[in-house]
């Protein structure tokens, strides 16, 4: 418990006189010390620091928990989307998506994503391919900072999916 909490406060990026500690407490609670699950709610609560959006969190986590949920992985599943759905954008939640498809542990090159994006005309705001390769590169940092997308050892223009994330994400 003690490491989940630590874990989770460092995810989080809160202190250990944040105001919200109880609250925030009980929002790590509810992801069972599974690790996987304390990073990626951790990281989409990150920049949240009003006590109705922690609140609502805690109601969201423990809504979800309620619905029969029988072994750990659903739990787990249950975690992933709810990071998934407050993704800010739908571009991210495209992108994620779309790296999904991939084989799983398939080694993702950046580029390949820019073409997909690109030729399937996804972002509507980006003219030129280089428009386009900066929003990929700047959404593909927002979702390795979200936990949902990791890099890919040394290879610095290639992300992976973990296996669950990409379960997941086959799932929405």
């Amino acid at each position: 418990e003690e490491e989940a909490w630590h874990l989770f406060k460092e995810k989080a990026g809160i202190s250990n006189d944040f105001i919200l500690n109880d609250v925030a407490k009980q929002v790590a609670g509810e992801c069972k010390g599974l690790p996987l699950a304390i990073v990626v709610v951790a990281r989409a609560l990150r920049s949240n620091h009003t006590l109705e959006s922690w609140n609502r969190a805690l109601r969201q986590l423990r809504k979800d928990r309620m619905g029969n949920l029988k072994e750990v992985q659903d739990l787990l599943f249950s975690r992933i989307e709810w990071s998934y759905n407050r993704l800010e954008t739908a571009e991210m939640k495209y992108l994620l998506l779309l790296c999904s498809l991939f084989p799983e542990d398939h080694s993702i090159p950046i580029d390949c994503l820019v073409r997909y994006v690109k030729g399937l005309q996804q972002f509507q705001d980006t003219e030129t391919f280089r428009d386009t390769r900066d929003q990929v590169d700047m959404l593909v940092d927002q979702l390795r900072n979200s936990y949902l997308l990791l890099n890919d050892g040394g290879k610095e223009d290639h992300v992976k999916l973990h296996d669950v994330v990409r379960e997941v994400c086959l799932s929405i």
